[in-house]
């Protein structure tokens, strides 16, 4: 399991280490802040005890850990940004085009954004839709200068991090003309945002967002009657996954959704049936839901954001947050159902991770990262996967393979060509 910057600090946190409030991390490496803390317990402050301390805190969680490799490593980038918090450094410089560019986070509330900007930018394809006839659409004009600042940064027309804060502001705006509660200052559901957003560009360019469509239906099968329904299918962008205790994994959950549902006594009634003036009282319903065409990007959302009842004697109902770790593979397989010469048949379609958007905190309030695959790259290249924290920027190690965060939110793959 790969453990990074925000993952250390959730460690740190409970040690003390580091101040609890998730929105006061900037676009600064965090240093505003780790600046924040008490002088005791400042990083720049601490004597080589205490150092050695972490230290052997991060080889102790290491060594009950074998996959986690950065911990240290970003223990160090936090002190070191933390000792020059003062000083004026953007964290995003324009490099060699081989590392992704970081974005800033606006008013300490705009994470949710540039996450998600983050991910687009990498997507296979979709710069080229956007491209397509994209004069007077400001939402993916927008788009395009944060892809171009993101990717080619030699190239791009942002020197200062005022120019990307003004673009991030620009795409604010943009969506808050669509939705109030996108305005600068206000937090904000990562997928909420992403559904709006394939929502504007499809308006502004007829089709740009393709790549992230599937069709979805219901097929109802009657027990007493034989009929089978299959309702009109439905676009989908992106497909929830139930996780708890029980479905701790990305498979388990596609097997839940795809699991046949039994309607007894006759509860869904079958509507040929019924036209014919037929009801019997003994049918039973089976329901199944099918994925009819598998997208080109298979976006996931884990249901981590619940809700419970307190009491049967109550109607309140308990909003939580599910924390537990949910694996997901970097490679997945998508069961799909097609039509065939012989009727319909099971198809897996094979995708690969590129993008994992992450969240730690609560319903009220949190903090967005991700780790996203640098798109383009040679496929040989060991240094594909990035950290992106605000203008955060690292690179994951080669050993450190392909990331996987127990605060895991949305999930990106791209189909397989097989």
């Amino acid at each position: 399991m790969e453990l990074d910057v925000h993952e250390a600090i959730f460690k740190q946190k409970e040690a003390g280490h580091v101040p609890t409030d998730d929105n006061s991390r900037d676009s600064k490496e965090f240093g505003e802040s780790i600046s924040t803390l008490p002088a005791k317990d400042h990083p720049s402050d601490r004597n080589d005890e205490q150092k050695l301390e972490i230290s052997e805190n991060v080889q102790n969680m290491q060594q009950a850990n074998k996959d986690i490799t950065s911990e240290d490593k970003d223990l160090q980038v936090l002190c070191f940004y933390s000792d020059n918090a003062s000083k004026e450094k953007d964290d995003s410089d324009k490099s060699d085009g081989n590392l992704i560019r970081g974005l800033p986070n606006i008013k300490a509330s705009s994470c949710y954004m540039s996450t998600l900007v983050q991910v687009l930018a990498q997507t296979p394809g979709f710069t080229d839709k956007l491209l397509h006839n994209n004069q007077n659409c400001h939402v993916a004009s927008t788009l395009i200068k944060l892809f171009v600042e993101i990717n080619d940064t030699q190239q791009g027309s942002c020197d200062t991090e005022e120019d990307l804060h003004s673009l991030v502001s620009d795409l604010q705006n943009n969506m808050s003309e669509r939705d109030e509660s996108y305005k600068s200052g206000n937090q904000n559901d990562c997928h909420s945002l992403y559904l709006c957003l394939m929502d504007a560009l499809d308006e502004e360019i007829k089709g740009c967002t393709s790549l992230f469509e599937g069709h979805a239906r219901n097929i109802f099968r009657y027990s007493t009657c034989d009929h089978v329904e299959e309702c009109q299918p439905e676009c989908i962008r992106s497909l929830l996954l139930t996780v708890d205790e029980v479905y701790s994994s990305v498979e388990d959950s596609l097997k839940l959704l795809e699991e046949i549902v039994t309607f007894n006594d006759a509860e869904v009634p079958c509507r040929t049936c019924l036209d014919e003036e037929k009801r019997y009282e003994d049918t039973s319903t089976y329901k199944q839901y099918i994925v009819a065409k598998p997208p080109e990007i298979l976006v996931l959302q884990l249901a981590r954001f619940k809700q419970d009842m307190v009491s049967v004697n109550e109607p309140y109902r308990r909003l939580y947050k599910y924390q537990g770790n949910v694996h997901y593979p970097s490679d997945l397989s998508l069961p799909t159902s097609i039509e065939g010469p012989s009727g319909r048949e099971c198809v897996h379609v094979w995708y690969e991770l590129y993008g994992v958007i992450c969240h730690e905190g609560s319903l009220e309030e949190g903090h967005y990262w991700c780790y996203v695959k640098k798109n383009g790259w040679n496929p040989d290249n060991l240094y594909l996967w990035h950290l992106c924290a605000d203008s955060y920027v690292r690179r994951l190690d080669v050993n450190e393979e392909w990331p996987h965060s127990p605060f895991a939110y949305l999930l990106f793959y791209k189909r397989l060509k097989l």
